[in-house]
């Protein structure tokens, strides 16, 4: 069977990350996709201007509505609220893959996480998941430890699965260079290879981790979900097209 990867996102308005990379992502893979909402980023080319976070109410609702015996794997982005994510850690069955994706700004600029998010996600949600993927913003800020070159991330990545509690992907985008991902399970370490496009696409973070997730949720095992999901993340680089707050990945 197909099974569903469920992902837990907010609507970017200008299309070009959260949900609709999300959403375009699993279409892409021929993966059924059930979508909760759990806020609304008022974006633009300019960066966030506003966020109106889903009531607690909704999105329980929501997460009612999830065929989660067909699912295979949940991944997680913007989520806002501390609250939300309790609510969703509660809904989550046992076992279930989860692979973080810790949105806290806008790469335009403009904050993605109310107070009290960050800690939620060190003490309850990493603890929970299969992997988190970090780029070196997210890194400095939920880790306590950046990561500058390709070899600084090599030497980090292994002691963050200890102190995180979960397998770690540092992401490599925002270094100089053809951007590499190192992945560290435990005391092993893999790298996978990334390209650098002319343009700079938004959401390729969501594209990235939306593919790990639906991966996972037909079985792969990490390290191959991973790889398979740079691939897609490589090809929908080389094919992104103008959106109106920027290029677009296009799996």
């Amino acid at each position: 069977m197909n099974r569903a990867v469920v992902v837990v996102a907010g609507l970017d308005t200008s299309g070009g990350a959260g949900l609709a990379a999300d959403l375009r992502t699993a279409a892409a893979l021929r993966v059924p996709c059930a979508a909760v909402l759990a806020a609304v980023a008022v974006q633009d080319s300019d960066g966030v201007h506003t966020v109106f976070p889903t009531p607690e109410e909704a999105f329980t609702a929501q997460l009612g509505a999830v065929p989660w015996k067909k699912t295979g794997a949940c991944k997680l982005g913007m989520v806002y609220l501390p609250e939300l994510l309790d609510l969703l850690l509660d809904a989550l069955p046992e076992g279930m893959p989860l692979v973080v994706d810790p949105l806290l700004g806008a790469t335009a600029g403009g904050a993605l996480a109310a107070p009290g998010l960050e800690e939620a996600l060190i003490e309850r949600a990493f603890p929970r998941a299969a992997l988190v993927t970090l780029n070196t913003v997210e890194c400095a800020r939920l880790a306590g430890e950046g990561f500058s070159d390709l070899a600084a991330a090599r030497g980090l990545a292994p002691r963050l699965t200890e102190k995180l509690g979960t397998a770690v992907l540092l992401k490599g985008g925002h270094l100089g260079g053809a951007p590499v991902d190192v992945l560290a399970v435990g005391d092993r370490l893999y790298e996978f290879s990334g390209r650098r496009a002319k343009v700079a696409p938004r959401g390729t973070g969501c594209t990235l981790s939306t593919a790990v997730a639906a991966h996972l949720a037909q079985g792969e095992e990490l390290p191959a979900a991973v790889g398979l999901a740079r691939e897609l993340v490589n090809r929908a680089v080389a094919s992104a097209y103008p959106g109106p707050a920027g290029p677009v990945p296009a799996p």
